[in-house]
């Protein structure tokens, strides 16, 4: 696959990946999960991009996440204590959040997984 995997849930082979894009992660790499025993569809869009993935989890808006990370990268400590406090999985699966993978499907290659 062309992807990076960043989590797994730890049964039936569920993982997260974000998409390369040319072969690079890039600021508007898909991120997706893939559920291989899902044999119909066994990918599903999480978010069209890794800062859109952390806004959702955190019921944040992008701007929100974008200071986070721009404090972390000045040096303070916030980021794993913002995660932790504010990113639940289940946002993912509200009605609101868009999972058409279509548009991402030619970036996906099956074959070179970088685990």
């Amino acid at each position: 696959m062309n992807a990076v995997v960043f989590a797994c849930m730890g049964c039936d082979g569920v993982h997260y990946a974000i998409l390369k894009i040319d072969g690079e992660i890039r600021d508007h790499s898909p991120v997706i999960q893939i559920g291989p025993m899902d044999f119909d569809e066994p990918y599903s869009l999480l978010a069209p991009t890794f800062i859109e993935y952390l806004a959702i989890g955190c019921g944040a808006l992008t701007e929100k996440i974008e200071d986070v990370l721009k404090r972390e990268r000045e040096g303070e400590i916030v980021l794993i204590d913002y995660l932790r406090s504010q990113f639940d999985q289940s946002r993912f699966w509200s009605d609101s959040v868009d999972h058409n993978i279509e548009p991402y499907l030619s970036l996906i290659q099956t074959n070179n997984l970088d685990l």
